[in-house]
Order: C-alpha cells, then sequence, then structure tokens
C-alpha cells in the first residue's frame, strides 16, 4: 500500500538526486559491489554515461508511473525476464541493491528523513516484488503476468490509500511482449528531470529546495 503523499515524496527525491548527472549513479554501484562484488562483471563501468541513463531511464519510468501501477508493471515484468538470463542474480540481490539505493539517497540529499526512506522502501517492495516474480516465472518457464488490483484511488491535495495487490493474471499480457517497450527508453536528460511532473510537485521540489537553503544559511 502506498500513499499519494509517499508518491510525492519519492517523486520530489528522485527529482532532486538527478540533477547531479553522475555521482548517484557512481555511488550507488559503489556501494552495490561493495556487498555483492559477483555482480560488477554484468555491467559496463567502463561506460558509464550509458549505464547511468540506463539506470536513470528505469527508475524515472517507474517513479513517473506511480499514480498508475498497472501500467509499470509489464516494464518491470521486463525487466526481470532479462534479469532471469543471468544466473548469478537471485532474491538477495534485491535487498543488497535497496540498501544502496537508500544509502545514495541519504548521501545525496540533505535532511533525508524517515517519511521519505519509507516512501522509497514501500515503492521499492512493490517493484522488487513484481521483478522477482517474473525472473522466477522465466527460469521456471511458465508464463503468468501480474496484475494490479485496485483497492483504493488518490486525488490530487490528499492522502488517501492507493492500495493494490498484485495478483497472477492467467489471460493478462507477458512479459515477453514488452520486451522492444522495455529497452526503448530514450536517454535519460538530467536538465529534464522534473518533466512529466505536474504542477504541485514541481511547487513542491522548489518548496523543499528553498527549505534546503534556508537550512545552509542558518548554520
Amino acid at each position: 500500500m502506498i500513499t499519494s503523499r509517499q508518491i510525492e515524496l519519492v517523486q520530489i527525491t528522485f527529482a532532486i538526486v538527478s540533477e547531479d548527472s553522475k555521482g548517484p549513479v557512481k555511488l550507488f554501484f559503489e556501494k552495490l559491489f561493495k556487498m555483492a562484488p559477483e555482480l560488477e562483471p554484468l555491467f559496463d563501468m567502463a561506460d558509464m554515461p550509458k549505464l547511468r541513463d540506463k539506470v536513470m531511464g528505469h527508475l524515472a519510468s517507474l517513479v513517473g508511473g506511480l499514480e498508475a501501477p498497472e501500467r509499470v508493471t509489464p516494464h518491470l515484468e521486463a525487466l526481470g525476464q532479462i534479469i532471469a538470463e543471468y544466473d548469478v542474480v537471485d532474491n538477495n540481490h534485491f535487498d543488497d541493491v535497496e540498501v544502496a539505493i537508500l544509502f545514495t539517497l541519504k548521501e545525496f540529499i540533505q535532511g533525508f528523513n524517515e517519511d521519505e526512506r519509507s516512501a522509497w522502501e514501500t515503492m521499492y517492495k512493490f517493484a522488487s516484488s513484481v521483478v522477482m516474480h517474473a525472473m522466477a516465472q522465466t527460469r521456471s518457464g511458465t508464463k503468468v503476468p501480474l496484475e494490479v488490483v485496485r483497492k483504493g484511488e488518490t486525488s490530487p491535495g490528499n492522502d488517501d490509500d492507493l492500495e493494490f495487490d498484485l495478483t497472477a493474471n492467467q489471460g493478462g499480457r507477458g512479459a515477453t511482449n514488452i520486451h522492444e517497450e522495455a529497452t526503448s527508453e530514450g536517454e535519460f536528460d538530467p536538465d529534464q528531470t522534473t518533466e512529466g511532473l505536474d504542477e504541485p510537485t514541481s511547487a513542491a521540489i522548489r518548496a523543499y529546495k528553498e527549505r534546503l537553503a534556508a537550512s545552509v544559511e542558518a548554520q
């Protein structure tokens, strides 16, 4: 279950950390490889700009689609299908990724607080569950895509719960059908980090930056 406020917090903090086009991704992988060095050969660290675009592109698609999780689920399923081809990856690595993400956010966002951390943890729990399901399905040779079943809706300006369950959908759209969509994302443009965000979220980002500037001046 994720609230509209948590969605807003994830979008704001992602927009802020995305303003640095190099540092966060580099730090993320440094932290990840310290915990799971066996993953390093899977990534082309020599081409950091391309790797950065891929990582930020996947995150931007997820963060930007949180209000409609049923739309991002196929993208995550496709990602899980791709990851399944790498035998070295197991479910424990998803815990390592979460730790690396939260570590990076804390390092690059001044005053990163418990509410923001909880919002990212909730979002990541949803995303990793979908990816791991697709990964297991691919490795077992079965095709049972997930379907998001909504229990509630969000509306602008409140904290109503956006509650949903992930259920097996025998007749749904399989992950194999959207591989092209998932891998044809455009390059991430660090100068357009708030593109697609609504005005209340953009205003919240500006207010957040003003609060940070004020806290720095007060020190």
